[in-house]
C-alpha cells in the first residue's frame, strides 16, 4: 500500500526530470555524440568489476537518465534500466536512439538477478552522508565537521536531486522526497540476507580530487554474486 510519503516522492521524481537532463547533458542528440566518443568514461571505476561486457545482459537498477546503460550498449552489452521516472525513461530512450543502440527501459521499482549473475553497487559512503558535513570549495578553506548521527533511522525531507539542473525560467515548486540514510552495516547485511555472496567491499576516497576530503571515505563499492 502506497503511503503519503511514497506518493510525494514518486511525484517529485516524475516531474521535470527530462528538462533537467537536457539542461545538464544537452539534448539527447548532443549527449549521444559525446557519449559515443568515450563510453568507458561513464562507467569508471566500476567497469573493472564487469569484465568484458560484450554480449552480457546488464540491468542498471535505478538507472536514471540511461547514460550508463547506453554506454554499456555502445560497448556491446545487452543493457536495460529499471527506474520509477517516466521523464528518465523518455530521455534514456531518446539518448539510445541517437547513439544508435537499443536499451530496454522498465518503469518500475522491481529488482531481479538470475542464478550466476553479479550485483554491483556503488554509492556515497555513509560516513560522508550521515556523519560528516563539509564546507568550502578550495583545499585551503575546506572544513569538515562531525555533526551527524550515524545511527539515525528517521526519514529526512530533501529537495529532489535533479532540481539544481532545471533551466532558468522553470517554476521551481517545492519538490520534496523522503529518504532514509542507511549505515554501511545495514547495506552489507541486506545484501547478504538477500541470498547473495559478497565478493568485495571496497571503500574509496574522493576520486575526483587528491586534496579534497583526504582520509575520509567518500564512496564504496559492493560486488556480490548469486550462487
Amino acid at each position: 500500500m502506497e503511503t503519503k510519503n511514497d506518493h510525494a516522492s514518486n511525484s517529485a521524481w516524475n516531474e521535470d526530470t527530462y528538462d533537467a537532463w537536457v539542461e545538464r547533458f544537452g539534448i539527447p542528440q548532443e549527449a549521444a555524440a559525446k557519449l559515443m566518443n568515450n563510453p568507458e568514461s561513464k562507467l569508471n571505476p566500476i567497469l573493472q568489476h564487469f569484465g568484458n561486457v560484450a554480449d552480457k545482459k546488464i540491468m542498471n537498477l535505478m538507472g536514471s537518465n540511461g547514460v550508463k546503460a547506453v554506454a554499456l550498449a555502445l560497448m556491446g552489452a545487452e543493457a536495460a534500466v529499471i527506474d520509477i521516472s517516466q521523464g528518465n525513461a523518455k530521455y534514456a530512450r531518446e539518448l539510445a536512439l541517437e547513439a544508435g543502440v537499443d536499451i530496454k527501459f522498465i518503469v518500475s521499482a522491481v529488482k531481479l538477478l538470475k542464478q550466476g549473475g553479479r550485483f554491483v553497487l556503488r554509492d556515497f559512503h555513509p560516513i560522508s552522508t550521515k556523519l560528516i558535513s563539509s564546507r568550502g570549495s578550495t583545499a585551503k578553506v575546506r572544513k569538515h565537521k562531525v555533526d551527524g548521527d550515524y545511527f539515525d533511522v528517521g526519514l529526512e525531507e530533501k529537495e529532489v536531486s535533479f532540481a539544481k539542473y532545471l533551466p532558468e525560467g522553470v517554476v521551481k515548486e517545492t519538490r520534496i522526497v523522503y529518504w532514509r540514510r542507511w549505515t554501511l552495516g545495514e547495506v552489507v547485511t541486506a545484501v547478504a540476507q538477500s541470498g547473495l555472496t559478497i565478493k568485495l567491499l571496497q571503500e574509496e576516497p574522493n576520486l575526483s580530487s587528491e586534496i579534497f576530503d583526504k582520509g575520509i571515505p567518500k564512496t564504496y563499492t559492493i560486488v556480490a554474486d548469486k550462487m
